[in-house]
């Protein structure tokens, strides 16, 4: 419900991640976007975009996230607090302290647990990178949402990695990972589309988990 904090790990479970060198891991968060109301003619732009979200999330990221970088309408933003990325109806606020995640309905609060304060917070393009030792955390706008993603020196303690999340969304597993619920039950949010891979490029196994 509004107004009540929820304390949630979301745990990517990376079952093979014991090759020497960087990883990198990459979650889609994405919203569904409104159809077109009855009354009002389809554009090419958003029968694309419905087009779009018929794929993998996998796909949709990469996609999306190519889309992107070659336009200026999902550049990030500097803002007084840091930096800010939009797309597919998410809003990213990025800074030294923990990431932001709001869309229509609510919002919520990201950290990395058990993670140092990011040395820096830099932009590029579309992308946002927060570096911390040892570990690169990376947000990349485009059309259908922003795409989390962490590039690894080493592999993690346990072999997962935990994001402590916190906000008045309530989170439900689904077939595509998870979905975040608003007040009225509705969809808000969905996070979900995990890949791995080793600093050879091998796809590794990986899994999210809520706890």
């Amino acid at each position: 419900m509004p107004g009540i904090t929820r304390l949630i790990d979301v745990r990517a479970a990376l079952a093979a991640l014991g090759l020497a060198g960087l990883a990198a891991l990459a979650v889609a968060i994405v919203t569904h976007l409104p159809a077109p109301a009855p009354s009002v003619p389809a554009t090419h732009a958003t029968t694309g975009l419905s087009r779009l979200q018929t794929l993998p999330l996998q796909a949709q990221s990469v996609i999306s996230s190519t889309i992107g970088g070659d336009s200026r309408a999902y550049a990030a933003r500097h803002t007084a607090s840091g930096w800010q990325l939009s797309g597919g109806g998410v809003r990213a606020d990025l800074r030294a302290g923990t990431p932001t995640l709001a869309a229509a309905g609510g919002t919520l609060s990201m950290s990395l647990a058990d993670a140092p304060a990011p040395t820096s917070v830099t932009a590029h393009g579309n992308r946002v990178t927060l570096t911390r030792p040892g570990i690169r955390e990376w947000y990349s706008a485009g059309p259908l949402g922003v795409e989390q993603g962490f590039t690894l020196s080493r592999r993690p303690a346990g072999s997962e990695l935990t994001l402590n999340i916190s906000g008045g969304l309530r989170p439900q597993v689904a077939s595509s990972g998870i979905t975040f619920l608003g007040a009225h039950g509705l969809a808000v949010l969905r996070y979900g589309g995990l890949t791995a891979v080793d600093a050879r490029g091998h796809r590794l196994a990986s899994s999210l988990a809520l706890r």
